[in-house]
């Protein structure tokens, strides 16, 4: 049998590979689809449908027929308790609805099937105006009462009333078939459905209940033989013509003849808006899900085209089904279009809008159209389970680029509603980046964890690991190093392991397990895609074993990287430089300078290398001269930049270092407003003393004594920045002859720098 369902979207990257998983349930929770649904048999989703669409649109005028849908649904899927409560809910909510008798009949029916006898009948009696075939069940469950209450001459007598009324033969049959069916017995419905068949060949109900059941029981031959056996011209309203059309094309949908299946449902369509009935008006709605599978299916624009104009004029089901036309075929843009026109028309109902406002909000993630998005979220979602609203809104603000503060909180609220894993797992990864993004290691080593071992085969796994090694390469102690790269080689036999290999050489190195790092550089030299990149970890593999004293196996290293023709790549200079002590690091000075015209990171590290190695030994010219080699190299964009800030910091000291305090003053200057942290409190302490080699002991004070008084410290290196600042404003406090302020100043010093919590 077939089932509607949707076409994935085409690929859209990571997030709306997720929009995909949910885009069918934009059809499950409307009064059509219940309807459809219930017609084919599928009681199940039927009843979820109609419950969803009479929680969320209670004063719709459908709701009542939903909730009595419902409840027969339930009831034919065995769930009887729930289907006696949901009956019960038809005349209480809604106790002046048609519906209201008929649902008091069904729960009297269900209390009688369980032996609950008492009152009954006067239940039953007082139960009028009702359809003539909820009639004969009411005759036949009011005799049955009476029966069993030794009432039998009485009974007698209702069945004789029942009969003379023509109540009976095929009647009787019918009744006693929906009856048996009700309670799950399909044998003897059918049993019965055929007798009535021949009591009456010439009345189509019979036949219509057998065609009926052979469709739900998936025998689409024998449904279709009985829907063809209906002669259509005894029905005797347009209602009773379309619902016949409606289950003949839908057997003829299952048998997956598309051109009949059009056929008989457009006939359907056009019955039923002929009709003035109030049922015969929900027909359409009914089979607009099966007119759309039917001309999809076919691939027929043509079809299409064709079954839309056979609806009523003006019904806006022909956006519904255009929209799913265009969904299905992978044109969001146009899905978005029709379904922003059909919501502005007041004439669209909440049920068909809620299908409408999913599949333009599904539609405009895949573009992606974030105003459009934001447009359709402007009202809560209704279709779909409840997890849709939140994965909606959390698409947008991270396609908005929305803080983590703000994305967060729609994160776990759409965690909390049971979304699927797909959904759950992107919802996980997301929050598991902003907490790297925080630089809360182990805050993010946790999520990473947590994430890996709920999601094994996640492909963001690897990424995040990666990203947690990242994190742990700026600040961590070498242990952690050590330990996360150990972990991410372990668990990640399939990808390159040369990142990570060298980052557990770090590791080892500023544990001070120098042997083990050249032991690992080794490894990953095996791992090397060339031989610069072998010749470079051969380098460092060298210079580990000669600072671990293996001074020969260290020779047997270098000679084995020169052997590969590639001379000290500069880029190993400065991984070098920035590691090993300064009074080792002096001789890779002059390798760094080609380094220092690399752009982006590679630059900066570079540029800070030239200033430790140059600093810490006192070549203050060669500091200057690479900061201008650094400065020359940025791109226009970049002038400004806090990297470039720090290199005229840089080459200030060093101007101030060879007597040329007019240079230092004009560099700082620039330096500072970029300047953030650290560097800004060593520009402060710096242009302090520029200030009083300018001969400017007062304006100096200003800014030493905002760093010694004011300055917070992180660390240790920037409380030495503040004790050095106190130190030299005590010095230029005593040559002013401010006496107060050098006691003030003295306090400071006696007391130890406090560090910023």
């Amino acid at each position: 049998m077939v089932r509607f369902r949707t076409a994935a979207l085409p690929s859209l990257g990571f997030s709306l590979l997720l929009a995909c998983v949910l885009a069918s349930a934009a059809e499950e929770t409307t009064y059509a689809v219940g309807a459809t649904l219930y017609t084919r048999g599928l009681y199940d989703d039927a009843a979820a449908s109609f419950l969803a669409f009479v929680d969320s649109h209670p004063q719709d005028g459908l709701a009542p027929r939903a909730l009595l849908l419902a409840a027969e649904s339930l009831r034919r899927t065995g769930k009887t308790e729930k289907a006696y409560e949901t009956y019960q809910r038809v005349h209480k909510d809604y106790p002046r609805s048609p519906q209201a008798t008929l649902s008091r009949l069904r729960t009297a029916e269900l209390e009688i099937i369980n032996d609950k006898l008492e009152g009954q009948a006067s239940t039953l009696a007082s139960l009028k105006g009702l359809p003539p075939e909820a009639e004969a069940l009411r005759t036949f469950l009011l005799a049955k009462v009476l029966v069993a209450a030794g009432r039998s001459e009485e009974a007698s007598r209702i069945v004789q009333q029942a009969e003379g009324s023509g109540f009976a033969g095929a009647s009787a049959y019918l009744v006693k078939g929906d009856i048996a069916l009700d309670a799950g017995d399909t044998a003897a419905a059918l049993a019965s459905y055929q007798k009535a068949s021949e009591f009456d060949k010439t009345r189509p109900a019979a036949l219509l209940r057998l065609a009926e059941l052979a469709r739900r029981s998936g025998k689409t031959p024998d449904a279709i033989k009985y829907y063809a056996a209906v002669n259509p011209s005894v029905l005797q309203s347009d209602n009773e013509k379309a619902v016949w059309a409606a289950g003949y094309g839908l057997a003829l949908l299952a048998a997956e003849d598309y051109r009949g299946a059009r056929e008989k449902l457009a006939s359907a369509a056009r019955f039923a808006g002929q009709s003035e009935d109030a049922p015969a008006k929900s027909v359409s709605a009914v089979i607009a899900p099966a007119v759309c599978v039917s001309t999809l299916l076919s691939g027929d624009s043509d079809a299409l085209d064709k079954t839309a104009s056979q609806l009523p004029a003006g019904d806006p089901l022909a956006s519904w089904l255009r929209a799913w036309s265009s969904y299905r075929s992978g044109d969001a843009r146009t899905t978005v279009q029709i379904c922003s026109a059909a919501l502005k028309d007041p004439k669209t109902p909440p049920s068909t809008s809620a299908d409408l406002r999913l599949l333009g909000a599904v539609s405009a993630a895949a573009l992606p159209d974030w105003n459009a998005l934001r447009s359709f979220l402007e009202k809560p979602i209704a279709a779909g389970p409840p997890s849709i609203q939140p994965f909606l809104e959390a698409l947008l603000l991270n396609g908005e680029g929305a803080p983590a503060d703000k994305l967060r909180p729609v994160l776990e609220k759409l965690l909390k509603a049971s979304p699927t894993p797909p959904v759950a797992a992107w919802a996980e990864a997301l929050l598991v980046i902003h907490s790297l993004e925080s630089g809360d290691l182990d805050n993010s080593e946790s999520r990473v964890a947590a994430f890996a071992a709920a999601y094994p085969g996640n492909p963001c796994v690897l990424p995040l690991r990666e990203a947690l090694l990242a994190l742990a390469a700026k600040e961590s102690p070498p242990a952690k190093i050590v330990q996360l790269a150990q972990a991410y080689i372990s668990s990640s036999p399939s990808r390159s392991l040369l990142p990570a290999e060298e980052l557990l050489a770090w590791g080892y190195y500023q544990s001070g397990d120098k042997q083990q790092a050249s032991s690992v550089l080794l490894k990953a030299a095996e791992l090397a895609p060339d031989n610069a990149v072998k010749a470079r970890l051969l380098y460092q593999a060298g210079l580990a074993l000669a600072e671990a004293g293996d001074l020969h196996a260290a020779e047997n290293r270098i000679a084995a990287a020169q052997s590969l023709g590639f001379p000290l790549p500069p880029e190993s200079a400065v991984w070098l430089a920035l590691r090993l002590p300064p009074d080792k690091a002096a001789g890779l000075a002059q390798s760094l300078q080609p380094a220092l015209k690399a752009p982006g990171t590679a630059g900066k590290s570079a540029m800070l290398a030239s200033a430790q190695v140059n600093s810490a030994t006192g070549r203050w010219d060669q500091l200057a001269s690479d900061m201008d080699v650094f400065l020359a190299s940025r791109p226009q964009d970049e002038v400004n930049s806090a990297d470039a800030a720090l290199a005229r910091f840089f080459k200030a000291e060093a101007e101030l270092q060879a007597d040329r305090p007019g240079n230092a003053f004009t560099l700082v200057e620039n330096a500072l407003p970029a300047l953030t942290g650290y560097y800004r409190s060593r520009a402060l302490l710096l242009r302090g003393r520029t200030l009083i080699r300018l001969g400017k002991p007062d304006d100096a004070l200003s800014d030493l004594l905002y760093v010694g008084m004011v300055v917070r410290p992180e660390d240790s290196r920037s409380a030495a920045v503040v004790s050095d600042a106190l130190k030299e404003s005590r010095t230029a406090a005593a040559r002013l002859g401010k006496t107060a302020l050098v006691r003030e100043i003295d306090k400071a010093l006696a007391q130890p720098v406090k560090k910023d919590e």
